[in-house]
């Protein structure tokens, strides 16, 4: 079964639960006093619409029936499989960035969406928020919570794995965001450079690299031509023939000769550190308070333990950053987060980095 049978299968089975809950609280028991929000337009959805601020009776409704409501309304908000979402997502990507998804596609679709969204200070809860087919229809704009569920169903819909996070505030709201997954434990072992590669192609031409040891003013160029003597090199895309996987990383690295020289100092560089690498180059420049141009920007992406004792890396996508990465560790906290699939789980700050 693919992804958006499961996605859909939970998502009809998650309904039936807020169904069955809503006749519940059309029916309330004897001397239970029930609020609902009712300041909802539900006409532009169709999906069971209840505040976060129910009020009840403490075994009428448990904590875990309120988080499944919320589970059920942002699985349907994240509607990312819809034809129009899909499109709007990749008209986001330029044509020379198409092809598998990448860090740079998310680049791509961050500096779009957040370009052309028109905020709206937070009108109410998670559970009022703006599905993503609605607000490609609507033109894009909202409060912070419907912009974390327009970005992680973006990204969705590209073929990233993302996420949405709730973290409570002193005042009794929330703090929403989406995440992206940057992989998992399992991708600290996939290096960008293969070492040994590198180390016969130095071999075979060590007189391109006499001069060079590091081979920074080599592998920057497309094509070129090294000679010394009756021996020459002529070569084309060099960088490539040492990375592991050219297909995924050759092109972004072309485009970024940076990349390449940290790259070759860093020759160790695994799949997830690659990803921040390139949001501190792409957002080096980027300084909101000030005329002077930051080299690097600072990336913030944290990981999670799986059940499974793994564990996963995410990162930030938030409304109030101002890059990919921008801002939102809350460090020490607990949070919840969501998924397309409509669940959910409850967890604690475990660490930031790798």
């Amino acid at each position: 079964m693919n992804s958006r049978f499961l996605d859909i299968l939970s998502l009809v089975a998650a309904v039936i639960v807020v169904v069955i809950i809503a006749v519940l609280m059309n029916n309330p028991p004897a001397g239970d006093e029930l609020k609902v929000n009712t300041s909802v337009d539900v006409t532009d959805s169709p999906a069971v619409i209840v505040s976060e601020n129910i009020s009840l009776q403490k075994d009428f409704l448990t904590k875990e029936d309120q988080k499944w409501i919320i589970a059920s309304r942002i699985s349907k908000a994240m509607d990312y499989y819809e034809p129009d979402v899909r499109d709007f997502a990749a008209r986001l990507i330029p044509k020379e960035h198409g092809g598998e998804y990448s860090i740079r596609q998310v680049s791509d679709i961050w500096d779009g969406v957040k370009e052309d969204w028109t905020y709206k200070a937070d009108k109410g809860s998670i559970m009022d928020v703006s599905p993503a087919s609605r607000t490609v229809h609507l033109g894009l704009g909202g409060d912070s919570n419907d912009f974390a569920v327009f970005m992680a169903s973006m990204i969705k819909a590209v073929g990233g794995q993302a996420r949405i996070k709730t973290v409570p505030r002193d005042d009794g709201s929330c703090h929403v965001y989406a995440e992206i997954s940057l992989g998992s434990s399992a991708d600290l072992d996939k290096k960008i450079i293969n070492s040994s590669a590198l180390s016969e192609l130095k071999s075979s031409y060590s007189f391109a690299f006499a001069n060079d040891p590091m081979g920074l003013n080599v592998f920057k160029y497309k094509s070129g031509e090294i000679c010394t003597g009756e021996s020459c090199w002529q070569y084309v895309e060099p960088f490539s023939m040492i990375l592991n996987d050219p297909v995924k990383y050759s092109d972004i690295c072309y485009e970024n000769p940076k990349l390449i020289e940290y790259l070759l100092l860093a020759p160790y560089t695994n799949e997830i550190e690659f990803q921040a690498m390139y949001l501190k180059l792409r957002y080096g420049s980027y300084r909101k308070d000030s005329t002077r141009a930051s080299v690097l920007r600072d990336i913030e992406y944290n990981y999670d333990y799986e059940d499974n004792g793994d564990k996963t890396y995410w990162l930030p996508l938030d409304w109030f950053g101002s890059y990919p990465g921008d801002g939102s560790n809350n460090a020490g906290g607990a949070f919840s987060v969501y998924y397309s699939d409509g669940s959910w789980n409850d967890q604690r700050f475990a660490g930031i980095g790798l």
